[in-house]
């Protein structure tokens, strides 16, 4: 037989579940009566996913339309020029060395500018 929740039981649930979200943290409100009351504070983490993505899918296409606008033999030339640098230096080097992604984007963009030639 399950166990059955009286209304009591249910009422204390539920002030205990609110007890939770408001240690996480809490926003003061006054309603139209005057009467100030707490609310959980709205989560933001949820935004930060969506703009790490932005962030990459930029720089890697600065990276594309760099490589298209210097030309593969200068690109690599200056890449390998940086690597001989300082430890920061030669860490963005190899950040911008070819990688999969960016050799996508520069076939995508060699290939629309195929079709409009």
């Amino acid at each position: 037989m399950p166990l059955e929740t009286t209304p009591f039981e249910r009422r204390v649930r539920k002030i205990e579940q609110r007890h939770l979200e408001l240690r996480k943290g809490a926003v003061t409100v006054t309603r139209p009566d005057g009467l100030m009351v707490l609310r959980p504070r709205q989560r933001r983490g949820r935004r930060l996913v969506p703009a790490v993505i932005a962030v990459c899918a930029l720089f890697i296409g600065l990276k594309s339309f760099v490589y298209i606008t210097e030309g593969a033999i200068t690109y690599e030339a200056r890449i390998e020029r940086l690597t001989l640098g300082t430890v920061p230096v030669s860490y963005a080097a190899k950040v911008m060395q070819m990688d999969p992604a960016t050799r996508f984007m520069i076939d995508q963009f060699n290939a629309i500018m195929a079709q409009r030639l």
